[in-house]
């Protein structure tokens, strides 16, 4: 586990919050628990996702490599290009999973639609709207010219973009709102056929994710690799 990359928990300046350099303070001495409850604090309160990298690192120096697994893998949720978070979690599923190797849990077009928040796909949809409109009013010139001439070509131009920022939109506000991820830390977790009810003989692999595809209360369905769905307690596993 040396190989990982720590010395990324320095690089993480300009944050001044009072819990997050308690926690910073903690991990510097030693005692991770304390800095895991700071961390906790300050990403409840700014939703920051440095915090949730030092809290794997933290869980990591606890010898607790499932919990670092998956807050690595959470901290991509928020950062999907994270270089650090991306390297830590492929070498530590390595170790944990011999002959097994890790794949990042979004595609390569989540991880530049998830780059940007939402609220930055919302603005690029309102200019882009707006670039549709002027688009629009000079195509409309009686007259033919230049102004018209971009005019029409603006149209089809704007429009596809402001298709693609509005889905994007889309596509990030429900990526950052929902249970996307189920982590299994251990094998011995009750399935379910529905929700908390029909117990089942399913047993799920230890460190691994599954994908939730539904929801309903404290239970996820989540769906295995050979395709069925089965529903698990929340509260049983690791899930972002």
């Amino acid at each position: 586990m040396r190989q990982l990359l720590l010395a990324s928990f320095i690089i993480l300046a300009g944050l001044v919050h009072a819990n997050f350099e308690q926690g910073v303070a903690y991990y510097q001495d030693k005692a991770y628990k304390k800095a895991i409850n700071a961390f906790e604090k300050d990403w409840d309160s700014t939703q920051n996702s440095a915090n949730l990298y030092n809290i794997a690192l933290c869980e990591l120096m606890l010898e607790h490599p499932e919990k670092a697994l998956y807050f690595f893998e959470k901290t991509l949720k928020y950062e999907p290009n994270n270089t650090d978070a991306i390297y830590n979690a492929s070498h530590l599923f390595s170790e944990m999973n011999e002959g097994s190797y890790w794949q990042h849990p979004y595609s390569w077009i989540g991880r530049f639609v998830f780059k940007f928040s939402s609220n930055t796909w919302s603005y690029l949809s309102i200019f882009f709207a707006l670039l549709l409109g002027l688009s629009i009013f000079f195509s409309l010139q009686p007259q033919k010219g230049t102004r018209k001439k971009i005019g029409q070509f603006g149209i089809v131009i704007t429009f596809l973009f402001l298709v693609v920022s509005t889905m994007a939109a889309k596509y990030s506000h429900a990526h950052f709102v929902a249970t996307e991820f189920a982590f299994s830390p251990h094998t011995d977790i009750a399935t379910y056929i529905s929700p908390g009810k029909n117990p089942t003989e399913v047993k799920l692999e230890q460190n691994q994710r599954y994908k939730v595809k539904a929801q309903h209360e404290n239970f996820l369905q989540i769906q295995l690799k050979t395709g069925e769905k089965v529903w698990v307690a929340q509260k049983d596993v690791l899930s972002y």
